[in-house]
């Protein structure tokens, strides 16, 4: 780390290289800040950059002379520190200049010749960053011993281990001493059983998913569990958060003008007509309302209740705690999922109310209407009934989940299913591999140039989004051009460079009065649909202008900027199933599927519990249906 770089203006800078250097011409007695001054400056000398040269108004010949004597001030300084000096030289050093010293120390070998005494004595009774420490192998290799002891005693250190292996935050710049599976389940009980560990860590720390590397026992998961849940009682006992909670209240009414009598503040209503499901009562219709009435799902059959990257606000991208294995559990995600299992619980009970079951309308979708629609026979799914408890649907309607994939895996490949077949077809059907009657069905980014233009347009952090002379705040460069005439003189040069480089790649263009226009109104609303659903449902998509975006796609593809995706499910609706029902791909992933599968969790639960697991099973179920169903139409269709 060149350290002055960051601490200084380059005027300051400046000054304060020179009256190093002229220091340097005239003193023989240094401190260590001197020393790590002339090794940074030595470093500044070396790059040569155009900032460094401005730094610099020396000769080549007087910067090589400086050069070499710094090498000689710094080595025989760096020569002088042993055990009896090490901790007083450290302790000298304001805070800011001890990370320096670290790289010092380990690019001259001084753990060769300062002992385990003096290194330890540091490390208990000096402030350090522990860090700084851990960024060099050979200083942690030379001191194993010390650095594990002091592991195993603080009791923060748990979070260093989950930076290295679960985070995934710097790994590479993180090393340890080796340490056994007794050790790690010590340093993690130490920080469940502290007074400050954090409740995000504490989550994190229960959804560890085990590898060769790295493993945690399921003592320590449930401690965390248990003591997680007693941070989060003590908050809401003491008031010690601010809760900010909106309430969704989904009704069915015969006057859907009249205003809920019931009307809560926060409380957000959607009212829906009911004589429309009195009038509309067939099994068709009764589906089709999950995507016209409900809006589970948009025109292109995508699920509207994914986590999507762009509704994640800068300060949940910085601030919220993620593993580099886990969902992206956003506030709107959890608004969006909330909303969907609400509306489903209303849309259940209504049914209901008819004398219609979800149950039975599912099961006519498989034995019914795929039959006479698509000539698909055989689909057998049998659905809990409405007498059955709420666990006893939650395991029932599980294996059917599974055998709805296997059955439409086999037609994919067959092009019927075969009953035998299917009986002595074992193992369970990876979501991934899920087959698609057609070729090329979904549309995902890819590369430099589709990440730079997604950052210029759809970003706000990009230089592009904001102007001075308009008042409004818009969210995107995007939103900018669509609502305000803009143009290049609008912004700095700064931004100059990013404007001339989109409209040199056909994204901008500017009009005759020099307002900044979308070269192509096509390509920019194909591109946009991509980033902000992460992917195109291309055959669904090419229902509207057609011609226009076989065309535009077959550029993108050419350029290198998208590719096509083969299968059933698209690559997030993959991430969202696995979320929702295992763990095979995420750390917090609610492993519904597991918890009854198996047997053990599941008895622990009330009926409450299982009521609401079921309602996030049967929502997979209803994916699953419109998923096949929009498989099977496009098939069909294209033929």
């Amino acid at each position: 780390m060149q350290h002055i770089k960051y601490i200084y203006e380059v005027a300051e800078l400046r000054e304060r290289c020179k009256a190093a250097l002229k220091r340097l011409d005239t003193d023989t007695d240094y401190s260590m800040e001197d020393i790590i001054d002339y090794y940074n400056i030595r470093h500044l000398i070396e790059e040569k950059d155009k900032i460094n040269k401005s730094i610099f108004n020396y000769e080549e010949e007087k910067l090589k002379e400086y050069e070499k004597k710094i090498k000689q001030v710094t080595g025989k300084f760096m020569n002088f520190i042993d055990d009896s000096n090490c901790k007083e030289i450290y302790d000298q050093l304001d805070l800011e200049w001890r990370e320096d010293f670290w790289k010092l120390f380990a690019e001259f070998k001084e753990y060769s010749h300062v002992g385990e005494r003096a290194f330890e004595d540091i490390l208990f009774n000096s402030k350090i960053a522990i860090y700084d420490i851990l960024n060099y192998r050979y200083i942690v290799k030379t001191y194993a011993r010390i650095i594990k002891k002091w592991l195993l005693e603080y009791w923060a250190s748990a979070e260093i281990l989950l930076d290295k292996f679960v985070i995934g935050k710097n790994k590479e710049d993180i090393n340890l001493p080796e340490l056994d599976r007794k050790d790690i389940d010590n340093i993690f009980m130490h920080y469940i059983s502290s007074p400050y560990p954090h409740i995000n860590r504490l989550e994190i720390i229960q959804n560890i998913k085990n590898t060769k590397q790295f493993t945690v026992s399921d003592k320590i998961k449930a401690n965390a569990v248990k003591r997680r849940r007693e941070l989060i009682e003590k908050i809401e006992r003491e008031n010690q958060g601010t809760r900010i909670d909106t309430q969704i209240c989904v009704s069915f009414r015969d006057d859907t003008q009249r205003q809920p009598e019931d009307n809560l503040p926060n409380c957000e209503y959607y009212i829906y007509d009911r004589k429309w499901l009195i009038e509309n009562q067939d099994e068709a219709t009764l589906l089709n309302n999950f995507i016209y009435l409900l809006e589970f799902f948009d025109f292109e059959m995508r699920p509207t209740f994914l986590s999507k990257e762009w509704e994640c606000s800068s300060l949940e991208r910085v601030f919220k705690l993620r593993t580099k294995n886990d969902y992206l559990v956003s506030s709107a995600y959890n608004y969006k999922i909330g909303l969907t299992v609400t509306q489903l619980k209303a849309y259940y009970l209504e049914l209901q109310r008819l004398g219609k079951s979800m149950e039975s309308i599912i099961e006519w979708f498989f034995r019914e209407y795929l039959k006479k629609e698509f000539h698909l026979e055989n689909f057998v799914v049998t659905m809990p009934t409405e007498k059955s408890s709420y666990l006893e649907k939650c395991r029932l309607l599980l294996p059917e989940l599974e055998s709805i994939l296997k059955q439409y895996k086999l037609y994919v490949e067959e092009r019927q299913i075969d009953r035998d077949l299917l009986e002595i077809t074992s193992g369970s059907v990876d979501i991934s591999k899920m087959p698609s009657l057609v070729e090329n069905k979904y549309l995902y980014g890819k590369g430099d140039e589709f990440q730079r233009a997604k950052i210029d347009f759809f970003s706000d952090q990009s230089m592009l989004h904001r102007v001075k002379r308009i008042n409004k705040n818009y969210r995107n460069f995007f939103n900018l051009i669509l609502h305000e005439k803009i143009c290049k003189e609008d912004y700095g040069s700064y931004v100059t460079k990013e404007l001339n480089w989109l409209e040199r790649n056909r994204w901008i263009y500017y009009d005759e009065e020099g307002n900044i226009r979308f070269y192509n109104i096509h390509q920019i609303v194909l591109f946009a649909d991509l980033v902000r659903n992460d992917f195109i449902n291309v055959y669904s998509f090419k229902k509207y202008d057609k011609e226009q975006y076989y065309k535009i796609i077959d550029e993108f593809i050419k350029k290198d900027m998208m590719r096509y995706g083969n299968g059933l499910f698209s690559e997030p609706e993959q991430d969202w199933v696995s979320f929702i029902l295992n763990k095979s791909r995420f750390n917090n992933s609610m492993d519904i599927r597991n918890r009854y599968m198996h047997g053990t969790q599941a008895n622990s639960y009330d009926e409450q519990s299982h009521k609401e697991n079921y309602f996030y099973i049967l929502l997979v179920c209803i994916f699953y249906i419109i998923k096949i169903n929009d498989d099977l139409c496009a098939y069909f269709v294209g033929k």
